[in-house]
């Protein structure tokens, strides 16, 4: 029985928590604060360790890291010097570059500096220790994002020429009863920005559009929600293969909205995320636009998570490596873009994504 230690007893914590125990696995949790740590152990029930530190005694194979993200690489570097395999949720890490308001240049320096060592660390012991090492984005586990990746690859409408994604929330809807500034997207603090919202669809844009060679960005704070981050982003892309994409994301939208649009050269594909989920390609025939639905979701969200962990197993159990695509790597690539942006931001340029800082 494959023994599994997961960290952090928020939401995302306890699907993991849930599905692998499902799935047959001995699985224990790590939690700080008292009251999640006492709701977990009585909606669970499962053994629940207050200090992280004091957990990895015990004889554990693997590790899931979904603490908020400022925590995920001091965490998950702890987890690998032990040897254990790593699942980490995303966004990786936060952007090093970004300013906090309690601290000055230097402070913000040496945090800098420390968060680049320990991401370097990391991928280190990954390295020498061959661990399996995962990124959780879901959305590449899902029945949709295969459907368009067999569309492109079978060129059914031709060959992509733009791409672009979607993402709009309401801070005020998403968390109610708790002000947006209270959690972590929303708390500049904390490192939250509407970019990291919306990873999901700039980490799509990596895996469906290819490499992102550069990045031109506007973001801000535009309204007057309590939030304390950037509620404001568009980015303008350039593909390692000469093609183009853009990407939106607000935390202001009335109803959420989540759309990936891939347009080719002759139709184009869309996919509603935030909706019915269905795949559907539309194409000039005649003089009118013809929609087509080529793939209808028959599948629950929880299954993608359950599809990223049943790999995760298998890779761990059969002694392989997880695909490219699926690896710590990739999630560290999609994080570049992001700050990337950032500094286009900043700097009002655009700005090669290679510039980023990388740990191997």
């Amino acid at each position: 029985m494959t023994r599994i230690l997961v960290v952090g007893g928020g939401s995302i914590g306890q699907r993991h928590m849930k599905n692998f125990l499902a799935q047959g696995c001995e699985v224990e949790g790590v939690e700080p604060k008292e009251d999640v740590r006492n709701e977990v152990i009585k909606e669970i029930g499962i053994p629940v360790h207050e200090d992280l530190h004091k957990a990895l005694e015990g004889d554990f194979v693997a590790a899931v890291i979904g603490t908020p993200a400022r925590f995920h690489i001091e965490c998950a570097l702890e987890c690998a010097k032990k040897g254990l395999h790593i699942l980490c949720e995303k966004p990786l890490c936060l952007d090093f570059e970004e300013v906090h308001p309690k601290e000055d240049a230097a402070q913000q320096k040496l945090r800098t500096q420390r968060e680049q060592k320990n991401l370097k660390d990391l991928f280190k012991l990954i390295e020498e220790k061959k661990l399996v090492a995962m990124i959780g984005y879901m959305n590449r586990h899902s029945e949709p994002v295969k459907k368009i990746k067999e569309l492109i690859e079978q060129k059914v409408v031709g060959d992509p020429v733009a791409f672009h994604s979607e993402n709009s929330h309401s801070a005020n809807l998403m968390h109610l009863g708790h002000p947006p500034d209270s959690w972590f997207i929303g708390h500049k603090e904390m490192g939250g920005d509407t970019m990291l919202e919306d990873s999901h669809g700039i980490n799509l844009l990596l895996h469906i559009g290819g490499g992102i060679e550069s990045v031109m960005c506007m973001t801000g704070k535009v309204t007057d929600i309590t939030t304390t981050s950037n509620d404001n982003a568009e980015l303008i892309l350039k593909f390692k293969n000469g093609v183009y994409g853009t990407a939106h994301t607000d935390l202001f939208c009335n109803q959420s909205r989540a759309h990936f649009l891939v347009r080719c050269t002759e139709g184009t594909i869309l996919w509603d995320r935030q909706g019915d989920n269905d795949v559907v390609v539309m194409r000039v025939d005649e003089g009118k636009v013809k929609h087509e639905k080529v793939h209808s979701m028959k599948e629950k969200r929880d299954q993608w998570f359950i599809n990223e962990e049943k790999l995760f197993l298998e890779c761990i159990q059969q002694g392989k490596l997880p695909p490219l695509e699926y690896n710590l790597r990739s999630g560290y690539e999609t994080m570049k873009v992001i700050m990337a942006a950032s500094l286009s931001n900043k700097e009002g340029r655009t700005v090669k994504v290679d510039e980023i800082f990388s740990p191997y």
